[in-house]
């Protein structure tokens, strides 16, 4: 009786990390699949840049989340000097 109830639990053990497992897998594919697509796009009022006077460096970054953006250096300059 004991090793039937051992093996009961093993096999309800093997089942819930199978589950686990196809989650995880799941899950990867479906982050995998986003960021393949690209990101979603970020509103312009989101967008907020600043140059370095000394460098001439142009930086974005998502107001909310602070993620760096990548812009080309002319929206960002022109973005920076309100045009």
């Amino acid at each position: 009786m004991r090793k039937l109830m051992r093996f009961v639990v093993f096999v309800i053990a093997l089942v819930l990390a199978y589950k686990g497992a196809m989650w995880a897998m799941d899950e990867f594919r479906l982050f995998q699949s986003s960021d393949r697509n690209g990101k979603q796009e970020v509103l312009d009022v989101d967008k907020e840049c600043w140059m370095e006077a000394d460098t001439q460096q142009c930086w974005c970054r998502h107001r909310q989340t602070g993620e760096r953006l990548s812009l080309p250096y002319e929206e960002c300059v022109a973005r920076v000097r309100g045009g």
